[in-house]
C-alpha cells in the first residue's frame, strides 16, 4: 500500500484523474435528473477504475519485491519470532 502514497504516481494521480472529467459530461447528466449516486456509480467510478487498476497491479508489484528480502532475512520465521522493515 506504499505505492498509494507515492508521489510520483499513486495519491496524487489519484486525486488529479477526476479533473479529466469533462464538465459538459457532469452537466448533461444533472441536467436529466441524475442523482449524486448515480454521478458516482455511472460517470465517476468508470473513469477512475484505470488509475485503481494501475495503483493497485503497481502495489502487488511492490510486494512481491520485498518478498524475497523478508524472506531471506527472517528465514520465513513463524508469527513475531522477527520483525523486519523493509523500505
Amino acid at each position: 500500500m506504499r505505492a498509494i502514497f507515492d508521489p510520483s504516481y499513486g495519491l496524487l494521480k489519484a486525486l488529479l484523474t477526476p479533473l479529466g472529467v469533462t464538465s459538459p459530461a457532469w452537466m448533461t447528466d444533472s441536467a436529466w435528473g441524475a442523482g449524486a449516486w448515480t454521478l458516482f456509480r455511472r460517470l465517476t467510478l468508470p473513469l477512475l477504475s484505470p488509475v485503481t487498476f494501475f495503483i493497485a497491479i503497481t502495489s502487488v508489484i511492490g510486494t512481491f519485491q520485498a518478498f524475497d528480502i523478508i524472506a531471506i532475512m527472517t528465514g520465513g520465521g513463524p508469527g513475531d519470532a522477527t520483525t523486519t522493515l523493509s523500505w
